[in-house]
C-alpha cells in the first residue's frame, strides 16, 4: 500500500494500492482512484474527481458523481474545506490527516 487510512484508534480502515485500488479492512475492493483523480467504485461506477491546482495557484476541487463542485482543496497550506468554507480536514506534512467532523 502507499496510503493507509486508520480511524481514531489506529485501527485500519482502508488502503490505497500502487495500481489505484483502495482495499477495505477486510482486503476487498471499494473504489479505484485515477491518476487525473477520477474515483469509481467496485461496480465500475463514477463517484467523483479531485483536481490538481491551476497553473500558478494553490487550490483544486473535489466533484461528485453529478460533476456538482463540493469542495476546495488547499495544497499550499493542506486544507480541505466545504465550498461553505467550513474545514473537513487537515492534511499534515507526515501524511497524517486530521479530520475535523464535528
Amino acid at each position: 500500500a502507499i496510503f493507509v487510512v486508520r480511524d481514531g484508534c489506529g485501527a485500519l480502515r482502508a488502503e490505497l494500492c500502487c495500481d489505484g485500488r483502495v482495499l477495505g479492512t477486510e482486503g476487498g475492493l471499494i473504489a479505484y482512484i485515477e491518476a487525473d483523480g477520477r474515483v469509481g467504485s467496485a461496480e465500475m461506477r463514477y463517484l467523483g474527481q479531485a483536481t490538481g491546482p491551476a497553473a500558478g495557484r494553490e487550490i483544486g476541487y473535489v466533484t461528485d458523481g453529478a460533476r456538482t463542485v463540493i469542495a476546495q482543496v488547499d495544497y499550499g497550506r493542506g486544507l480541505v474545506r466545504e465550498m461553505s468554507g467550513s474545514l473537513i480536514a487537515e492534511i499534515r506534512r507526515g501524511g497524517e490527516i486530521k479530520s475535523n467532523v464535528g
